[in-house]
């Protein structure tokens, strides 16, 4: 029982080596762990029945060597996927799921910046429709209860200026 026990949480937690395309007429490619395709496809359905299974909200979703060790994303967990995509009802969720003293770790990631830099406007309205401004809205509300907006990181920004040098708002 143990075993089976470990084999599920590995598979829940577990990031895609390579990654897949989710139909070859869309440039779409899925990759991370199933937590993260669920929020990457905005299914909050998915989301909940995953961490009702027993996802980690804060386990890594990419796999060593997706991106390179110095690259931001390769520290990213679920909420950093939900902050990205702009999904309030994810995010919300996954807070919920978050013990309050396991949330400094998500801040350090800067989540502003990751909201406002690592999407563009392109993809948030393919995903979002017209409701892309509010869930951008929304999102950045939700953060702002943990990371105020005039927080410099360790490169010395703000989230508005990465935004504004990586020319997304």
């Amino acid at each position: 029982m143990k075993h089976d026990a470990q084999l599920k949480q590995k598979s829940l937690n577990s990031a895609f080596t390579i990654a897949r395309e989710a139909h070859p007429q869309w440039p779409l490619q899925l990759m991370g762990t199933p937590l993260c395709v669920a929020i990457s496809v905005n299914s909050l359905i998915a989301v909940d029945t995953l961490l009702s299974l027993g996802a980690n909200p804060l386990a890594r979703v990419y796999a060593d060597g997706n991106y390179a060790p110095n690259d931001p994303r390769s520290h990213w967990t679920a909420f950093h996927i939900a902050t990205r995509h702009h999904c309030p009802e994810i995010l919300q969720t996954l807070l919920g799921s978050i013990r309050s003293t396991k949330l400094e770790s998500l801040i350090s990631e800067d989540p502003l910046a990751i909201a406002l830099s690592y999407s563009t406007p392109l993809e948030r309205r393919a995903m979002h429709g017209s409701n892309n401004i509010t869930n951008l809205k929304q999102t950045v509300r939700i953060i702002q209860r943990l990371q105020p907006l005039s927080t410099i990181s360790i490169s010395g920004i703000t989230a508005l200026m990465q935004a504004i040098d990586f020319s997304r708002l």
